[in-house]
């Protein structure tokens, strides 16, 4: 609603086809769907529909969105050809957007976006959020190491 405010926002369930079906079908002028899932399923590009991308400036990802996870035993050659191909800088930012989640007791049903980014030895964190329908968006930037206590700057003010 902030960046079309003479939008009607509605519910919208289902799986990524129904999803789509019910764009297609006339019931929704637009919806708004992860990028990464539909690359994934190899639903772009698609002739009948157009696309936008948000900027980030306009609206933050979900926390760890486009991650691709292994799961493994430990000491398992899956581990260690998982680790081989792991990339560093994505597993940090995927591990400050879950901690960010989990403090604010956040799941995937909230209407919560989490961003991190690292340069040498800073990280900036940012968060977008729905508090009482007005959006709250939050920004800050340390050094890496200290990302846990940066992370205590996004917990819920007390009244």
């Amino acid at each position: 609603k902030a960046l079309y405010p003479h939008a009607i926002c509605k519910d919208l369930r289902g799986n990524l086809a129904t999803r789509i079906k019910k764009f297609k079908d006339g019931q929704y002028d637009a919806i708004i769907l992860a990028k990464a899932g539909l690359v994934r399923q190899g639903l772009l590009p698609d002739p009948e529909m157009e696309t936008y991308t948000f900027s980030v400036k306009e609206m933050l990802p979900a926390a760890a969105q486009a991650v691709i996870a292994v799961e493994s035993r430990e000491n398992d050659p899956a581990q260690e050809m998982a680790s081989s191909i792991s990339d560093a800088a994505a597993m940090f930012s995927t591990t400050v957007e879950r901690a960010l989640l989990e403090q604010l007791h956040a799941g995937c049903h909230e209407p919560v976006g989490a961003y991190v980014t690292t340069e040498n030895d800073t990280v900036s964190i940012e968060l977008m959020r729905v508090e009482q329908e007005q959006i709250d968006r939050k920004f800050v930037q340390g050094a890496k190491k200290d990302w846990k206590s940066l992370l205590k700057q996004f917990e819920k003010d007390k009244d």
